[in-house]
């Protein structure tokens, strides 16, 4: 009746703008995906193949008007549904673009693709 130690991966997501850790270890990486996604963090693969984690207080979106990419609290979100507005950056909002309306299922199929989710929310 000895002990037995073993060692074994953990993996967890840090937010590579603010170092907002995500608060759960996991030992299956694909596991932790799942969940940052469900929680909203934001990842993306950069051109030399690093996965950088952005947390819900820092999404980066593609200007819509001027193709420039910028920061936006997500959690914020309510606050653009049913605007484009979050797909606007701040320059061209202060410039008096005008976001173009455009109804509540064309927010949730955003999301789902941001989360890279089907549209029947299997992962």
């Amino acid at each position: 009746m000895g002990e037995r130690c073993e060692k074994r991966a953990m993996y967890t997501i840090t937010c590579d703008e603010c170092g907002r850790e995500y608060g759960a270890w996991f030992e299956d990486v694909e596991d932790m995906r799942r969940q940052a996604y469900d929680d909203d963090w934001q990842d993306h693969m950069g051109k030399d193949g690093h996965r950088s984690w952005r947390c819900p207080h820092h999404w980066q979106f593609t200007c819509t008007s001027c193709g420039r990419r910028f920061l936006r609290d997500w959690t914020e979100s309510s606050r653009y549904t049913g605007t484009a507005t979050p797909h606007l950056c701040d320059d061209c909002l202060k410039a008096g673009v005008t976001p173009k309306p455009y109804d509540e299922e064309h927010d949730r199929r955003f999301c789902r693709r941001a989360l890279r989710l089907d549209t029947d929310g299997e992962a």
